[in-house]
């Protein structure tokens, strides 16, 4: 899909889900977007809000008509935790120079986002709305946005500090590209005046612990990572199963299927475990028949588009979430994958493996989740002081 078309869906998606969700769009916001001079703003403005309904927010739209004080664009609810964020959308104005990353005045734009009335704790949304066409180069400008963040922390607003906020820096750029396809979209967040957000941390433990006190934030993290591309079918279904010709059904996790058994004859069995083999293009599936007790793996081709939705949606490929071997990009993201795996182990078994401890005797009177959590920590610890060994090694065999 080229830019121009991209971001012409994309603000249709955006307009769709917030009007799908019971937001009410109001005139005022459609008069602005058919407004050259407002409709960057807007636009973004309609992002923002599409990027929270899909991580689960629900959204109240400031009546704009009130001119009595400044206010925020619109309060985000968590449906669960019910905490609340007034929300400010921010997009810079290109002008004449797009081309010098020196000149992404984040500072004014925080300002302004800033200087607006709030009732909730602030989440602002920063769009660099900058030219790049590769992740690299999207990558030094928000580096470089996010220095230039940390040195305004002194910031004052009306005499007294600025207030603290949770802020997104994002880039989306597809509109300077008409004829390109998948020009890099990326976020990146920031705790303005908010130590305990991103760290650093004395210990693994201590970040989970903040982690889970700002959960919200971290799900809409993740929900942008996940959702930075608008989907291909309107009620989330894969593009190789909607546009298919139907001849082949999706294979999804607990189904039955019509399948040849370990003695070659065909008998209806479940579906009960699933992964892909991408250099050979196949499905390996396992399968049970329940009335035989008998579990078998069949191999199955995969077309191209089942393939390209694979490597899109690898944990949810096959109707549920099934974490597919994706590698660990940090020591927390591995204390995920080890607590995933040893988070309901019996706390005898913990002992028993930490039965060396120069602590044993107290963590003895600890519980299964605080052991649990140890375990899996000092694990992550030593897989890193592992590696630290490794790449030392080879560093000083190569010089």
């Amino acid at each position: 899909m080229t830019g121009a078309a991209s971001a012409y869906y994309r603000l249709a998606y955006n307009l769709y889900l917030i009007a799908h969700n019971g937001a009410n769009i109001q005139t005022r916001l459609l008069n602005r977007l058919r407004n050259a001079e407002h409709f960057p703003g807007t636009f973004f403005e309609t992002q923002v809000a599409a990027w929270l309904i899909r991580a689960g927010f629900e959204l109240d739209f400031e009546n704009e008509s009130d001119r009595s004080s400044s206010h925020c664009e619109f309060t985000a609810t968590h449906p669960s935790s019910k905490a609340r964020f007034s929300v400010e959308a921010k997009s810079r104005y290109p002008g004449k120079d797009n081309k010098n990353p020196r000149r992404l005045n984040v500072g004014r734009q925080l300002r302004l986002a800033l200087e607006k009335n709030a009732n909730h704790q602030r989440l602002v949304f920063l769009d660099l709305n900058h030219p790049v066409t590769s992740e690299q180069q999207a990558q030094r400008i928000l580096d470089r946005t996010e220095y230039r963040l940390k040195s305004v922390e002194g910031l004052r607003i009306e005499g007294q500090p600025a207030p603290p906020a949770y802020v997104c820096i994002t880039n989306v750029s597809e509109h300077y590209f008409p004829e390109i396809p998948q020009t890099p979209i990326v976020a990146s967040f920031y705790g303005f005046k908010i130590p305990d957000f991103l760290g650093p941390f004395p210990t693994i433990r201590e970040a989970v612990r903040a982690r889970e006190r700002q959960s919200e934030i971290f799900m809409l993290m993740r929900s942008i990572e996940t959702h930075s591309r608008i989907p291909s079918t309107f009620d989330g279904d894969l593009p190789s199963s909607a546009f298919s010709d139907g001849t082949l059904p999706r294979m999804r996790i607990g189904q039955f299927y019509l399948v040849p058994g370990p003695d070659g004859n065909e008998v209806p069995a479940q579906l009960t475990t699933a992964t892909v083999d991408t250099v050979s293009r196949e499905m390996i599936l396992g399968y049970h028949d329940p009335r035989t007790d008998k579990a078998w793996i069949c191999k199955a081709p995969m077309s191209q588009a089942e393939l390209d939705d694979y490597v899109q949606f690898p944990d949810t490929f096959f109707g549920v979430h099934l974490r597919q071997g994706s590698k660990a990009r940090t020591p927390i993201e591995l204390f995920d994958f080890m607590h995933e795996s040893y988070k309901n182990t019996p706390k005898e078994k913990l002992l028993e493996w930490m039965a060396n401890a120069p602590d044993f005797d107290d963590l003895k009177d600890l519980s299964q989740p605080e052991l649990s959590e140890i375990y899996c920590e000092r694990c992550v610890y030593g897989i890193v002081a592992d590696q630290e060994r490794k790449n030392s090694k080879s560093s000083d065999q190569r010089s």
